[in-house]
């Protein structure tokens, strides 16, 4: 099973681990019909609905969560300003100095807010399992997660042997630690931290960046908090502590907003950790499907901060190219006729009943597309749809040229929606983003394929 890794991977003892548990083999190819559910799962003929999925923005009798979702973002930047406006500027002066290639598209204060109160949030909700991550397995976790994702591992057996011992790893390590690294004192990090008073440096913030890394879910979130981590390596203690303050300030803010003015769209979240979450013990996705409601929140703003800063640059593009996750399709029981082309698998509108080929009918048939900032007549009037697991497919198939005339619609669950985001603007392409109005896929959520949706409004005003 292990011979695909080295002599060190002896140290992992698996033997610890008990030798009767068969961890349920799952690929990122979300069309797969493996589950990473516990087989129990399906034995309990459990009443699963709407109402059990982590989030819903289909809230009947309330505010149309876009508009919701705008005028919170609206306040919640403007009240940045009274928090962490002097680190901002403080981090805009740093880039001058220290310019970064392959991470922005260009210079937003927005996106510089959204960096930092994301790096808080992550820090309140992780800090104490980071600074108890045994270094050996942190090292290891980062390596299966790179591991995994190298392109010629796709659905190959190595890559379920990779998530098995990721799965196993991640729950012991990641999730259930309860203070594996003895020589820190956790009593003293926890008042250090309830008062505001951490030395960044002395605390080495690279501890939480490692964990983040470990878990492999903040791949494209870590590019941008680097920085900051170079930002802050520069700040003698005193600003670390003043700064820190603010930032953390801020996230309380941002926190107590957001379960006010969100909560009825991700009340479910806690609920669903409590009856379910233990179904993803031993499996590869424990952290991604055990995220708390805060972090849901911050994905939620960071859409429409991206949605915000990029929608210029997105229209000023000659093509637009929609990205739709595969859990909108229609269930297995009817063949998909979407064809490959060279970029990926586009769909053709072979079944009124998916939601995936209505949404290609509709989009190209319903609204023709014309970017009258465009003299030429090169712009197709076509928006070609693509089903896709990871964005990352149909990334890598983009030519330089199709990237400086191509911007891209992607449509995902919120878990995704920073990482996703952050991933297509890496690119240089200006991203744009539409939510799924709740999950669906067995693969983490459901115990069998739910047909997603979209607001098609907001798509078709989107394009």
């Amino acid at each position: 099973m292990f011979s695909i890794f080295n002599d060190n991977f002896s140290k992992l003892e698996l033997a610890k681990f008990d030798d009767n548990y068969s961890v349920d083999k799952c690929f990122d190819d979300s069309s797969s019909d493996d589950n990473c559910f516990n087989n129990s799962y399906f034995s309990n003929n459990l009443d699963y609905n709407l109402n059990s999925i982590t989030y819903n923005l289909n809230v009947e009798n309330h505010l149309d969560y876009y508009q919701k979702i705008e005028e919170f973002t609206e306040i919640v930047l403007s009240k940045s300003r009274m928090f962490i406006e002097e680190i901002i500027l403080d981090y805009k002066e740093f880039l001058t100095k220290n310019p970064v290639k392959n991470v922005y598209i260009d210079s937003f204060f927005e996106e510089y807010i959204l960096e930092l109160l994301y790096f808080g949030i992550l820090w309140k909700l992780y800090i104490k399992n980071a600074l108890n991550l045994d270094p050996f397995y942190q090292k290891i976790l980062s390596k299966l997660s790179n591991l995994r994702n190298k392109k010629d591992l796709i659905g190959s057996s190595y890559k379920v042997q990779i998530d098995e011992i990721r799965g196993i790893l991640a729950t012991k390590f990641l999730f259930n630690n309860n203070g594996n690294n003895k020589d820190i004192n956790e009593v003293d990090v926890s008042e250090s931290i309830e008062n505001n008073e951490i030395n960044l440096i002395n605390l080495k913030i690279d501890l939480l960046l490692k964990y983040l890394e470990a878990t492999g879910d903040y791949k494209e979130s870590l590019k941008h908090l680097n920085i900051w981590k170079e930002f802050f390596l520069n700040k003698d203690e005193n600003t670390l502590k003043s700064y820190f303050k603010s930032i953390m300030s801020f996230v309380s803010f941002f926190e107590d907003y957001a379960k006010k003015e969100l909560h009825i769209y991700t009340s479910n979240v806690e609920t669903f950790k409590e009856s379910y979450l233990e179904y993803h013990l031993n499996n590869e996705d424990i952290i991604f499907c055990g995220r708390s409601e805060l972090e849901y929140h911050i994905n939620l703003f960071g859409a429409e901060v991206m949605n915000k800063i990029f929608q210029k640059s997105f229209k000023a593009r000659k093509k637009r190219v929609l990205l739709l996750p595969t859990c909108m399709r229609i269930p297995k029981t009817h063949k998909c006729n979407a064809v490959n082309d060279k970029l990926g698998l586009r769909c053709n509108s072979c079944n009124n009943n998916c939601n995936i080929g209505e949404i290609t009918k509709n989009l190209n048939g319903n609204y023709n597309y014309k970017d009258n900032n465009h003299e030429d007549n090169d712009c197709n009037d076509e928006i070609p749809v693509y089903i896709v697991s990871h964005s990352s497919s149909i990334l890598s198939n983009l030519t330089n040229d199709d990237k400086t005339n191509v911007s891209i619609i992607g449509v995902a669950c919120i878990n995704n929606l920073i990482e996703g985001g952050w991933k297509i603007s890496s690119h240089g392409i200006p991203p744009q983003c539409v939510i799924l109005d709740y999950v669906g896929c067995k693969k983490h959520w459901t115990p069998k394929n739910i047909q997603t949706t979209i607001n098609f409004n907001k798509l078709q005003n989107t394009v």
